[in-house]
């Protein structure tokens, strides 16, 4: 049997179905949230092809039966009386990927099909000996692509007219760019929805920067193309369009999970159903650590995967890349943190002309950074229960009065340790900036662990300048 013209068949009654609901319907009923299905949001633009698999498979009863893993359909058997484990082939289908660019009739979305010999649960893509990868054009597009590869017998692509059907060119061979860098070409980071883009943006320009060194005005060394479509990207590494893909979604959503976090999406295995076209064409196609991906064929697993347009290059970016991918451990920590001790960075500018700015963790611990203003001026005296405070003095000096009268005058490069009760006042001279490093308050939930001292504040209208040094240097004598 030809099972490649098979699914080329299923392939073009999807086709067919979607294309004509593009021309008839409208962009607000295509876009409609159908309902949450197997892997993914299905669309009511997706529900039709969902259910023409079912029927296709019903109607035409593949020899010693299939296990047909589908997004939005799930997992079933045909024909249903037969016992899964006896099946012949377990077939991987996406029915559109590419669901949210062709629903708005901007881009292409693709049909996609990998065929494994059935091993059970344990099959996964590496098994995959057979791939059709069917494109679904917007309505302004007059031919579309059909791609096939065999493994071990190359690539090729048909192209064909979308209203006839007409076969216009058949079996052209697909080929990788044979480019040795990044330079002048199509670099990308899958980075389509919120939750993970800082990571990944951090990831993104790490490596280019190291890949193509210092930053040249007006040279746009590399460039980026967002297309929400995994087959989408790897036909277009398949074709030479783009060098190099990092899809690093399911790395950083585990590492979500381990946490205890959510994330938006992430690929899954039935993206990857169609890979084996771009590595017949010349790709490379790696997990994180460097392997050929071996995913199973499930709805569910989290992929992460580095394609290269060939050997050349992935000798050449794949350490720079591990590198980024050891440290984005690191990342995640320092992002993890920031959300679990809520950091906060706020500014003012204080009663007295004094700039304040503070890094907030929690509720009150934290970082400030003071600026005297240009006269110097007396804080508010206070104390704290809880908190300990350490003044250290970046530029200028201060003068510090405590509750029993004695001034200590700190100056650039030193520091003071404030305990927690003791009643005290900060003068800051003029051109004077302070840190102040405060902790104490988050480990006992206190919201506001400031105390005004107002006996002290008119204690220290008193002290001039002068008066201060005079003190201090009186105590030293």
């Amino acid at each position: 049997m030809n099972l490649a013209a098979f699914i080329q068949a299923l392939h073009f009654q999807i086709h067919d179905r979607v294309r004509a609901e593009l021309m008839d319907r409208t962009v607000e009923y295509l876009t409609y949230t159908a309902s949450f299905g197997a892997g993914d949001i299905s669309y009511r633009i997706d529900v039709s092809a969902e259910k023409i698999i079912d029927e296709y498979f019903l109607a035409n009863p593949l020899p010693g039966g299939a296990v047909v893993i589908s997004e939005g359909l799930g997992i079933k058997t045909y024909p249903a009386v037969m016992n899964p484990n006896e099946a012949r082939y377990r077939i991987i289908i996406d029915p559109l990927d590419g669901t949210r660019e062709i629903m708005y009739d901007k881009r292409s979305c693709w049909i996609l099909t990998g065929i494994a010999p059935n091993m059970g649960a344990a099959t996964n893509l590496q098994d995959i000996f057979l791939s059709v990868q069917t494109e679904i054009p917007p309505t302004i597009q007059i031919h579309s692509r059909v791609l096939v590869a065999e493994k071990g017998k190359g690539a090729n692509q048909s192209i064909w007219d979308v209203k006839n059907r007409a076969l216009i060119h058949g079996n052209v061979p697909l080929q990788t760019s044979r480019a040795k860098d990044l330079r002048h070409g199509f670099a990308v980071f899958a980075n389509f929805f919120p939750g993970m883009k800082e990571s990944i943006s951090k990831i993104e320009e790490s490596v280019l920067r190291k890949h193509i060194g210092d930053i040249v005005q007006n040279d746009a060394a590399v460039f980026t193309d967002q297309y929400i479509s995994s087959a989408g990207q790897l036909y277009l590494l398949a074709a030479g369009k783009y060098r190099f893909v990092a899809d690093l979604r399911g790395i950083i959503g585990d590492k979500r999970t381990s946490a205890g976090e959510t994330f938006s999406l992430c690929c899954h295995p039935y993206d990857l159903s169609a890979y084996l076209i771009f590595t017949e064409a010349g790709g490379v196609l790696t997990d994180i650590s460097g392997k050929a991906p071996a995913y199973p064929l499930d709805l569910d697993t989290n992929c992460s995967w580095l394609a290269y347009c060939n050997e050349d290059l992935r000798t050449v970016l794949a350490p720079l890349i591990h590198e980024e991918v050891e440290e984005l451990e690191f990342y995640e920590k320092i992002r993890t943190c920031e959300k679990h001790f809520l950091i906060e960075d706020k500014s003012e500018i204080m009663p007295n002309g004094e700039i304040r700015i503070r890094s907030i963790i929690g509720d009150g611990d934290g970082l400030v950074v003071s600026v005297a203003p240009k006269g110097g001026a007396w804080q508010k005296a206070h104390h704290h229960k809880y908190t300990t405070e350490i003044i250290v003095v970046k530029e200028g000096r201060i003068a510090i009065l405590n509750g029993q009268g004695n001034i200590k005058i700190i100056s650039r490069g030193d520091y003071i340790h404030i305990d927690t009760g003791l009643r005290h006042n900060v003068y800051m001279y003029p051109n004077t900036v302070t840190y102040t490093l405060k902790c104490g308050t988050m480990e006992r939930n206190v919201n506001n662990d400031w105390h005004p001292d107002y006996e002290l504040d008119k204690i220290c209208e008193g002290y001039d300048v002068h008066y201060m040094e005079a003190l201090e240097l009186t105590k030293r004598e």
